[in-house]
């Protein structure tokens, strides 16, 4: 159960949203799976971009950031089920993929 997160940010219910501006402005991502990767380079937040600004989770589990490096992914941030902020700062900057719970990368194609 995602708790005290579910109103914030205009984020629906079991969804993961990620805004490329601070305060819950411009949602450019949302995901319900809890078992998926997604490339944030087709969401105008991958390499190159301000990245993810804010954000919030509602999915019943985590969602982890990655970024590649040297020939292999690397886990940059993690955001645990419920968790959420309205200024994320630099956090993803160069972050190329989030996955939500057991999801990997390595496996994604």
């Amino acid at each position: 159960m995602a708790g005290p997160a579910a109103a914030t940010g205009g984020c629906p219910s079991n969804k993961l949203c990620l805004y490329r501006s601070t305060q819950f402005r411009t949602m450019d991502f949302t995901a319900a799976s809890t078992d998926a990767c997604f490339d944030l380079n087709n969401y105008g937040m991958g390499l190159g971009t301000n990245s993810v600004q804010s954000y919030v989770n509602n999915l019943s589990t985590k969602a982890t950031f990655w970024y590649y490096l040297d020939g292999s992914w690397h886990n940059s941030q993690t955001i645990r089920s419920g968790g959420f902020s309205s200024d994320a700062g630099l956090v993803f900057i160069g972050t190329e993929r989030v996955c939500t719970g057991p999801a990997d990368p390595n496996d994604w194609t």
